[in-house]
């Protein structure tokens, strides 16, 4: 895999070096953003929420919307990824340091920014099977809040899910209210209204999370976060987002999917009628 790291081209196996607090510690952030032609959608999106992250954690990196979007078409055309849509990860580490946990001054750290991608694969059509899992997403907390890489609850909840024969696992907080999935956000439709957990339960504010709620708004149907109790999916249809999904229908494993409602039908509809006007947007830029 040839990948981008700090202004440079390189091929090399071991990209991080051994002691980059990225690596050691998780301190660092990330933003998994799709492409599609050679584009990255909804990019301004992504690179406000990664900046949020980098603000609160005293990483200060200046990052250029226009050489991101640059590099990204010689990322996929290095990697022989031309065709259908890759999944492009920006990661932002603190960078190397001495050992311990003490915060170090912004003149004593060089942050590391790798750019990589693979392919997306073909969308899905089929509803996911998904499991609750046993294993609980922290609440409450700064971490919840952005995309690191301290990922290890969400790593067993996925194990879970694969061991179950299911694609994903819904995580619930430590109060027992649903959060998210292990890598997506999740909706519920019930009596006509489009539910999904506030940050506050444990929800990643999600990209198309927001886009969603906002296109549902647009379309006059009612939306709004909303605690839900694992049993509430019982009583509803449900979907997951992230950026590499888009949309996509799910159900509890073991039970019978939901025939796909009037309001989902028209939020995909919505979605991709968002998303598409951004890729043509983010080709008049170049």
């Amino acid at each position: 895999m040839i990948y981008w790291r700090s202004g440079e081209w390189r091929q090399d196996p071991v990209g991080v070096a051994i002691d980059d607090r990225g690596f050691l510690l998780g301190d660092a952030v990330f933003e998994t953003m799709l492409a599609r032609g050679g584009r990255l959608a909804f990019l301004n999106q992504h690179i406000a929420r990664l900046r949020g992250a980098l603000d609160f954690l005293k990483i200060r990196v200046p990052i250029e919307l226009n050489e991101i979007s640059r590099l990204v078409g010689e990322l996929l055309s290095r990697n022989s990824i031309t065709q259908g849509d890759a999944s492009v990860r920006l990661t932002v580490t603190r960078g190397r340091a001495p050992r311990g946990l003490a915060p170090l001054a912004e003149s004593e750290t060089k942050p590391g920014v790798f750019l990589t991608a693979a392919s997306a694969g073909p969308r899905l059509t089929l509803p996911m099977r998904v499991i609750i899992s046993d294993h609980a997403r922290p609440a409450g907390v700064a971490s919840v809040r952005f995309k690191t890489p301290s990922y290890l609850e969400n790593l067993l909840a996925r194990r879970e899910a694969v061991e179950a024969g299911a694609d994903d696992a819904i995580m619930k907080n430590p109060a027992g209210r649903i959060a998210c999935a292990s890598a997506a956000n999740v909706f519920l439709i019930r009596g006509g209204a489009v539910l999904t957990p506030p940050v506050s339960d444990g929800a990643l504010p999600g990209v198309v999370r927001g886009l969603i709620l906002e296109a549902a708004r647009d379309l006059e149907i009612e939306a709004r976060e909303e605690s839900l109790a694992p049993c509430d999916l019982d009583a509803g249809e449900i979907f997951l987002t992230n950026s590499i999904l888009g949309l996509a229908p799910a159900a509890l494993a073991g039970s019978q999917p939901a025939m796909r409602s009037e309001i989902f039908t028209a939020l995909g509809a919505c979605y991709d009628r968002l998303l598409n006007e951004d890729l043509a947007a983010r080709a008049g830029e170049a």
